[in-house]
């Protein structure tokens, strides 16, 4: 009898062991520079707090708040914990420009600060805070995530699934590092787009309507998102492209609408007044159709409108010209850069523009250098 009490005994002291060694251990780190790192290798955010030995508040929030299961579980888990005493390192508490004691800071593994606490917190409100920055930093992680994603469809030719992705990113990240970089990528699809549409354009006016219904297609469905995709559209119904184009454009619509809506946000009035007169036959078009008035109404942004019509019309122009003084018709380039410079008078463009009309007056240009929009 005694035997068996003794082995029951002995397997819930082996067991109830296991389970506390699976338990995640809570450790403060003491070194900077070493708990930086390992936030930034293991892609957890930094929980930082700063105080003293001699601080009644630090030890009122060691006994109360920091014994919480919650936030216990939560730094132990989701944060690399540091610990800093504020008398050794002043060097630390003067950059931060910490002036009470407690003071916690919540960073992200690439050392944005996100939170700094200042004094004593209750277990809830710090509970808060915790997972606020944890919300931040997976959304950061998810951005950074997406931004590769979207610069590899970029560089591969899926320009449309690029462009949304990137479209996405910068709307959430608006006013930090990556909103830059998701408008970059918007950026040089929308130019790469720009270029194919002169070049539609282009086929146009030299009589060759079924090569630029291709490439305006090209442009419709390869660049979807952009304002030349949606030109592009334009000129394909202009062009009685087909009844499935017209389907297309409908299903479009709502999404186009709100692309108009983004591009009136942005002082972009000449593309959201041509988006606008797009959706005339859709099921939109009423609202599209106040929107336009809005900016007509407007004569500071007609105004704008107006210069932003004439410098898409001046770059194609000049892209025109490359093509016709590439292929030896001086001529023909010339009355282009004419006509470029009658639409953009001024300006840096207008000065490189008058530059190469110049030049291949003077028989010293063959070729002319597409000017391309910022």
């Amino acid at each position: 009898m005694h035997l068996k009490v003794s082995l029951a005994w002995l397997l819930l002291v082996v067991f109830t062991n296991i389970g506390k060694a699976a338990e995640p251990t809570f450790r403060w780190r003491t070194d900077y520079a070493a708990a930086r790192k390992e936030s930034l290798e293991t892609g957890l955010p930094l929980l930082m707090q700063i105080g003293s030995d001699d601080c009644l508040y630090c030890r009122k929030m060691e006994a109360t708040t920091l014994r919480d299961a919650a936030v216990l579980n939560a730094m132990t888990a989701q944060y690399i914990p540091l610990k800093i005493d504020g008398n050794r390192d002043q060097a630390l508490v003067k950059a931060l420009k910490v002036q009470v004691y407690p003071t916690t800071v919540l960073a992200g593994p690439d050392g944005t600060i996100h939170s700094i606490i200042n004094g004593y917190v209750a277990a809830e409100s710090f509970r808060d805070q915790l997972k606020l920055t944890t919300s931040i930093v997976i959304t950061d992680k998810k951005i950074e995530k997406d931004l590769e994603e979207a610069t590899a469809n970029s560089k591969s030719g899926q320009f449309a699934k690029a462009f949304a992705t990137a479209t996405q990113i910068a709307l959430v990240a608006k006013g930090k590092p990556n909103e830059q970089l998701a408008k970059t990528i918007l950026d040089d699809i929308e130019r790469n787009a720009t270029e194919r549409l002169a070049k539609a354009n282009q086929q146009v006016r030299a009589g060759f309507p079924n090569e630029a219904k291709t490439t305006f297609a090209d442009v419709a469905q390869n660049f979807a998102g952009t304002g030349a995709a949606a030109k592009a559209e334009t000129q394909l119904i202009a062009m009685g492209a087909g009844i499935v184009d017209r389907s297309i454009l409908t299903s479009k619509a709502t999404s186009l609408l709100a692309m108009a809506k983004e591009l009136t946000r942005a002082g972009a009035y000449a593309d959201a007044l041509e988006i606008c007169d797009l959706l005339t036959h859709t099921v939109e078009a009423s609202e599209a159709a106040k929107l336009a008035d809005s900016i007509r109404a407007d004569t500071t942004k007609l105004a704008v409108a107006g210069r932003q019509a004439n410098e898409q019309a001046a770059a194609i122009q000049r892209t025109l010209a490359n093509s016709w003084a590439t292929n030896g018709n001086r001529e023909e380039a010339a009355k282009c850069l004419e006509l470029a410079l009658k639409l953009e008078p001024t300006g840096p463009k207008s000065e490189a523009t008058q530059t190469q009309l110049t030049s291949l007056r003077n028989g010293t240009l063959n070729a002319i250098p597409a000017v391309r929009q910022k």
